[in-house]
């Protein structure tokens, strides 16, 4: 296996640097490079254990998985949320297809609360009866961000919703 600090991942027929460093990325990934610890955020996942389930060419040295290319830019936006602890809606695609599609991808890579989101925002969508999909997203990611779960706290018993973050920073 490699011994070098990046890994090649082709997916889909598109390559992606994974770089076992630290680094801080803007957009979770710039330029089709991946932070080691994005891959490794769901620990079920096949992404987090690439030699044992991906295919290695040792000429090349890249790893090899099969699936759709277009579908990992939200896989891989999944996972850097849920690396820092939080998993929004906001990662999922706004169109049914693509949804449906989203969720066969990560069937297949066994990312179930991903699948969970999607199949979720999918319900959402047959439940509503519009055929403006757009407009029940936006509903469903603007009712997450009036209200955040990051903005909430266990008190005791209770769950407590902190007051602004302005009222809360001033002193």
């Amino acid at each position: 296996m490699p011994t070098s600090e990046t890994v090649l991942l082709i997916y889909g027929g598109r390559l992606f640097i994974v770089s076992f460093e630290w680094k801080i990325f803007i957009l979770f990934f710039v330029h089709n490079q991946v932070d080691k610890d994005i891959l490794k955020a769901d620990s079920d996942s096949i992404l987090s254990d690439l030699d044992r389930f991906a295919r290695f060419d040792p000429t090349e040295e890249y790893y090899c998985l099969y699936g759709d290319s277009s579908l990992f830019d939200y896989i891989l936006s999944y996972l850097n949320c849920k690396r820092y602890g939080f998993v929004t809606a906001r990662v999922l695609p706004s169109s049914v297809e693509v949804l449906s599609r989203l969720t066969v991808e990560c069937t297949l890579l066994n990312l179930n609360e991903l699948k969970d989101m999607a199949q979720a925002m999918l319900s959402c969508y047959m439940s509503s009866g519009e055929h403006d999909y757009e407009k029940v997203y936006l509903e469903k990611v603007m009712a997450e961000t009036e209200y955040p779960p990051s903005l909430w706290y266990k008190d005791g018993p209770n769950l407590t919703r902190f007051k602004s973050i302005k009222d809360h920073w001033m002193f």
